[in-house]
This record gives C-alpha cells, sequence and structure tokens, in this order.
C-alpha cells in the first residue's frame, strides 16, 4: 500500500504526529496494515468512544496511539485522574484499552486485547466512524 491509500483525516493524523520524523513510513504503515491502541468508553448508545485530540488548526483526530505501552500510559493517567475528581465510590473509570483498526471509510473497528497486549483479532468487537468515536 501507498501513502495515497490514506484518507483525507488519516494523512493529517500522520502529518500532524510525524510531520518530518523518520518513523513517518513505519507509522503510515502500522496506520495501513497493523494496529493501533485507545483507552475507549464504550457509550449507552452501542457507540466506542476513543476522546480526540486538536492540531493546531482545530483539526480533531481520534485519540489513538502506536503503541500498547503508549495505550497503557494514558489508561492509567487517565483514571488516576478520575479517581482524583470522583470521590464517590459508586464512579468507577470505564475506559478499557482496545486494538484498533483504522479503515479507509474512516471508520474504526476495536479489537478485545488483554493486559499485556494479546489481541484477539479473530473479529472486531465493534465499529464507529471517526466522527462518532470522537464524539462530534
Amino acid at each position: 500500500m501507498t501513502a495515497t491509500t490514506l484518507t483525507a483525516m488519516q494523512t493529517n493524523f500522520i502529518n500532524d504526529i510525524a510531520d518530518g520524523s523518520p518513523v513517518r513510513d513505519r507509522l503510515i504503515q502500522q496506520l495501513q496494515s497493523g494496529f493501533m491502541f485507545a483507552d475507549v468508553v464504550e457509550c449507552l448508545n452501542g457507540q466506542f468512544s476513543t476522546g480526540s485530540f486538536c492540531d493546531e488548526n482545530n483539526n480533531q483526530y481520534p485519540a489513538l496511539y502506536f503503541s500498547f505501552e503508549e495505550a497503557q500510559k494514558e489508561h492509567a493517567e487517565s483514571r488516576e485522574s478520575f479517581e482524583l475528581d470522583h470521590d464517590d465510590d459508586d464512579d468507577a473509570y470505564e475506559g478499557v484499552l482496545f486494538a484498533v483498526k483504522w479503515r479507509t471509510d474512516d471508520t474504526l473497528e476495536f479489537y478485545a486485547i488483554d493486559d499485556i497486549g494479546v489481541i484477539d483479532a479473530s473479529s472486531p468487537v465493534g465499529v464507529s466512524s471517526c466522527n462518532d468515536s470522537m464524539g462530534l
């Protein structure tokens, strides 16, 4: 696959994260044929929310990470922040780590992952559009 098979949102995502980076080609390959990772909240409507980040031009992208370790770190930080802000025992952080494939129709497929990063790639547990997963 070549970079031309990326959607406009995927291209902008890569440019924002890896503009001028020597790992840019590896990141493109991972986006096209591999898994990325996310701290995901399953919504009541069945959608999966990754959250989002904005670039300097306020373009939004799904909050995806290129490594399991990065996603684990974000998950731990989000859980800790939630627990500091919510001292009600009935409230629990609902984020779960998933492996994610970003398809060329700008949908995200979510795959179960275990505690050490092994992905169950047999079939996705859910699918959401990028916009839905970012809450747009």
